[in-house]
């Protein structure tokens, strides 16, 4: 890796930490975020997204182990795109069920109600995911020495 960063040392035990703090961190934003809203679910959907973002943040490091980021930057949007791609895979995944297990009438309503919902929550998605990955490069790399 010709960059600036690098794993911490030792390398597992920071990944481990890094990945447990930045979920921790997105449990807490998005609790209190879908707190503030007023979600009557907020605690399970908090939840629900925290095993969402353990899929990202562990497809962030694998990236990374496959090549360093240049910069601090990179590896945010790297962990940002892999929760973008979760995110994405995710809203597939629950049109398909919506069509197949719960027998919705695959309709251009639906489908333009669902592709709203699913904008709005994708924004959503990223907006939270900005704070986690920035823990997580922050606490997992580190600049190599001059």
């Amino acid at each position: 890796a010709s960059g600036d960063l690098k794993f911490r040392q030792p390398e597992r035990t920071w990944m481990l930490l890094a990945g447990i703090a930045a979920l921790c961190l997105h449990g807490v934003v998005w609790f209190v975020a879908r707190f503030v809203l007023g979600d009557p679910d907020a605690l399970g959907e908090t939840q629900r997204q925290m095993v969402l973002a353990l899929f990202w943040l562990v497809c962030a490091v694998i990236l990374w182990k496959i090549t360093l980021p240049p910069s601090r930057l990179h590896a945010v949007l790297s962990v940002l795109t892999c929760a973008l791609f979760v995110t994405v895979l995710g809203s597939g995944a629950a049109l398909v069920k919506l069509v197949t297990v719960n027998h919705a009438a695959l309709t251009r309503e639906l489908l333009s109600s669902f592709g709203l919902l699913t904008m709005v929550m994708v924004l959503g998605q990223m907006v939270v995911a900005v704070p986690t990955a920035a823990l997580l490069q922050g606490l997992a790399l580190t600049r190599k020495a001059d």
